[in-house]
């Protein structure tokens, strides 16, 4: 009787720990998936196969880099806990408990925590919970920008990358790097030979804008897309003593002063590349003289002519030599400006400015080149800017014209007479 006791015994353990070791549905008497271990269910359906739900263990988190209250703090009651109570072991169960869910019902500022779920993944809990902290990659609404950003708020970079290659880099300190170089030296480092860019109303053929730095650094100038007016022409402008485009023009230039400034005139052939202004049309023809700014912001201005001012000699003198000395002694003077009107004025002024000499027997037939120098000026909305000449007074060397044909000309040489560049640097 006893042995028959012993192996029903033996019968049952074994029944018992077979069906411990194998899969388990609960909820109902059906049979468990083939790939589970645990299957929750009512019913046999494929897809809503129960009316109830997993309760989770509620727990009160503490610190998001331990697993408190699985074990006790250092300085606890009942603490060290031989588990948890040193650097090593707590690494071993930290990465033992990988995987563990818990929802957490301390709800914490200052420990950074939230009511809801987490996870541990082996070295710190995670949020589990989808909600307007997480950073979706189809887009995001409602978002706040004074506290939502993308990026990191510890000491260590933000990196982009593609195909697993590092495109961008945001660097602790604030500088931007593009082409993989780890400590950006610059704002914007670019770890390369060029940046190609294409600039709006740059013909198809001349579309592409190069900016090289053996450094690979980019400064203001290097703005991409760059906003810029580029205008030159290869057109003479050249006025006769009492003729040309407009007589009162020829006349009243030698008087000298801004207020006589003769306007360069352009064509919308000219312009090379054009993103920032409008042309203003110059007394209702073809050709125009001045630009309007259609933004507000800092910009570099610069420009030049080529010009010969004509000028007659005037022999007192009856002998050779004092002839001679009365050639070389004769001078022009030419004033080129850029010159605005601002909004809402009608009076134009310098703001750069540089001044052309002839002497002796340069005066006749003789072109030279008048170059304003890049200047940085800040411009309002609706600004006029246009590019000028002038003689500087009526008494300042000999008049222009008075031995022929006289403006913007050149007799042989640069095809190229007139030029003029805007580019914006800052908003």
């Amino acid at each position: 009787m006893k042995r028959k006791q012993e192996i029903i015994s033996v019968f049952i353990f074994l029944c018992i720990n077979a069906s411990i070791s194998a899969q388990v549905t609960i909820g109902s008497h059906l049979d468990p998936l083939q790939g589970s271990l645990l299957d929750l269910k009512e019913t046999g359906a494929n897809d809503e196969n129960t009316t109830r739900g997993i309760m989770l263990p509620r727990v009160r988190l503490s610190d998001l880099n331990n697993l408190y209250p699985m074990f006790e703090k250092p300085g606890s009651p009942g603490s060290p806990n031989s588990s948890y109570d040193s650097e090593a072991k707590r690494k071993d169960q930290n990465l033992k408990h990988t995987g563990l869910i818990v929802y957490n019902v301390n709800e914490s500022a200052s420990a950074n925590l939230k009511k809801g779920l987490y996870y541990w993944d082996g070295t710190k809990w995670v949020y589990a919970k989808n909600d307007p902290d997480v950073w979706k990659t189809f887009g995001n609404g409602g978002t706040d920008s004074t506290v939502n950003y993308l990026g990191t708020y510890d000491a260590r970079p933000l990196i982009l990358k593609a195909n697993n290659k590092e495109g961008m880099r945001i660097a602790t300190g604030g500088n931007v790097s593009i082409g993989g170089e780890k400590n950006p030296k610059a704002s914007l480092h670019v770890d390369g030979d060029a940046i190609i860019t294409k600039t709006p109303t740059y013909p198809s053929s001349q579309s592409q804008v190069l900016v090289r730095n053996g450094e690979g650094q980019i400064g203001v100038a290097g703005a991409v897309p760059a906003k810029l007016l580029l205008v030159q022409s290869s057109e003479e402008q050249t006025y006769a003593k009492n003729s040309g485009d407009s007589p009162i023009q020829g006349i009243t230039f030698n008087n000298g002063g801004i207020s006589n400034s003769l306007p360069v005139l352009w064509k919308s052939e000219d312009i090379g590349v054009n993103n920032i202004v409008s042309e203003q049309a110059h007394a209702g023809g073809a050709d125009f003289e001045y630009f309007i700014f259609n933004d507000k912001g800092l910009y570099e201005v610069s420009g030049f002519i080529l010009y010969q001012p004509n000028c007659k000699y005037n022999y007192i003198s009856s002998t050779l030599n004092d002839v001679k000395e009365e050639i070389n002694t004769a001078m022009a003077g030419l004033n080129v400006a850029i010159q605005r009107q601002e909004a809402g004025s009608s009076v134009w002024k310098n703001i750069a400015a540089t001044r052309a000499i002839w002497s002796g027997r340069s005066l006749v037939e003789t072109s030279a080149i008048a170059t304003v120098p890049p200047t940085t000026v800040r411009f309002k909305k609706g600004d006029k800017m246009r590019l000028a000449f002038y003689r500087p007074n009526d008494t300042y060397g000999r008049p222009h014209g008075q031995g022929g044909v006289w403006g913007i000309a050149y007799v042989i040489g640069l095809d190229v007479k007139k030029g003029l560049r805007i580019m914006m640097v800052d908003d």
